[in-house]
C-alpha cells in the first residue's frame, strides 16, 4: 500500500477561487490564478516567494506563450498577459457573446501547441448547462466542438498526445477521446472514469509520466488517480475539502502542486480559514510531463 504523503501548505496565500497551477520550466516558477480575486500568481519554490499580479479580468486558467508571457483564459475571452509589464491586453474575442453570464474554466495546450478551454454559467449556484468547449489555434482563430455541459474541467492528454481527457464537474464524469495530433481534433469519446461513488466531484486535472490521470475532487477533500485503463487506483486524503487542482513541478517535475477554494467557498466544520485558499505540494512519488507551450 503507497503510504498517505505529507501535503504542505507552501504558500498560505487566502486566495478565494485557486487554480489553474502550470509548471514553467523556463523561468522555474508555477503560475496559477485566483479567479474571483483577479489575479495571476507566480511562485518560486526555491526562493519559497509567490508574486501576485491584480488584472482587470477573472483569469480563470492560463498557458505559457512560446513566445513569451502568458495566453490567459477570462471571463471575456482570451487575454495576453506580460510577467515583465504586467500588461494584460486582449489577445481574442470572447467565443461566446451570447451566453453573457459564461466564463471560461479549465484549460490545456495539446502537445502542438493549441489552446483547448472550456466554459461554465458563473456563478455554478445557478445550475444553467450552457458550458462549451473551445480550441484556440495559433492563428488566434477559435473553433467550438462542444455545448451543454455543466461545467467543463479536467482537460488533459496522455503522453503520446493521442488520447484527450475531458471532464465534466456536474455530471461527475471523465471521457477520453481519441486526439488526432495533426488536426486537433477529438473523436470516439467515451467514458473514462466516473466518481458517483467517490466523495468529491472531479475538477482540473494533470497527467503523470506513466499515463496516470490525477484529479482533484472538490468537495470530496480529496485527490484520485486513475491509470490508463480507467480504474481508480489511489485516493489520498488531501488538508482541505476543495482542491481544485494538481499540476507537476519542479526541476525534475516531481513535486505536485495543489490550489483550492478559499475560506467564503467552505462551511461549517469543514472550514480551515488557516489554509483554505492556499497552494499545497507534496512529493506523489512519480514524476509529470513537461507543460506543452501556446505557439500563439
Amino acid at each position: 500500500m503507497t503510504p498517505t504523503p505529507q501535503i504542505d501548505c507552501v504558500v498560505p496565500a487566502d486566495a478565494q477561487l485557486g487554480e489553474s497551477p502550470v509548471w514553467d520550466g523556463e523561468r522555474g516558477v508555477l503560475w496559477w490564478v485566483d479567479i474571483n480575486g483577479r489575479a495571476i500568481h507566480q511562485y518560486d519554490p526555491v526562493a519559497g516567494e509567490d508574486r501576485s499580479t491584480d488584472v482587470p479580468r477573472k483569469p480563470a486558467a492560463l498557458a505559457v506563450r512560446s513566445g513569451g508571457g502568458l495566453v490567459v483564459a477570462t471571463d471575456q475571452g482570451f487575454h495576453a498577459f506580460s510577467p515583465d509589464d504586467g500588461s494584460f491586453d486582449s489577445l481574442a474575442p470572447d467565443p461566446e457573446p451570447d451566453l453573457p453570464s459564461n466564463r471560461l474554466n479549465d484549460s490545456r495546450c495539446d502537445r502542438q501547441g493549441r489552446f483547448w478551454a472550456g466554459s461554465m454559467h458563473d456563478p455554478t449556484s445557478a445550475k444553467i448547462a450552457e458550458g462549451r468547449l473551445h480550441r484556440l489555434d495559433p492563428d488566434l482563430s477559435v473553433t467550438t466542438f462542444l455545448e451543454g455541459l455543466g461545467v467543463s474541467n479536467g482537460l488533459a492528454f496522455s503522453p503520446d498526445g493521442r488520447t484527450m481527457y475531458h471532464a465534466d464537474t456536474w455530471a461527475e464524469t471523465v471521457w477520453a477521446y481519441d486526439y488526432d495530433p495533426d488536426e486537433g481534433v477529438p473523436r470516439n469519446r467515451r467514458v473514462f472514469a466516473e466518481f458517483f461513488d467517490v466523495a468529491g466531484r472531479p475538477d482540473g486535472a494533470t497527467v503523470d509520466e506513466s499515463g496516470c490521470y490525477w484529479v482533484a475532487l472538490v468537495r470530496g477533500g480529496q485527490l484520485a488517480r486513475v491509470n490508463p485503463r480507467g480504474e481508480l487506483d489511489r485516493l489520498i486524503p488531501f488538508p482541505v475539502t476543495v482542491p481544485t487542482m494538481p499540476a507537476f513541478g519542479g526541476a525534475l517535475l516531481d513535486t505536485m502542486f495543489v490550489t483550492c477554494l478559499g475560506a467564503e467557498a467552505v462551511s461549517g466544520a469543514d472550514a480551515r480559514p488557516d489554509i483554505d485558499g492556499g497552494l499545497f505540494a507534496f512529493d506523489p512519488g512519480c514524476r509529470g510531463l513537461p507543460e506543452p507551450t501556446f505557439a500563439g
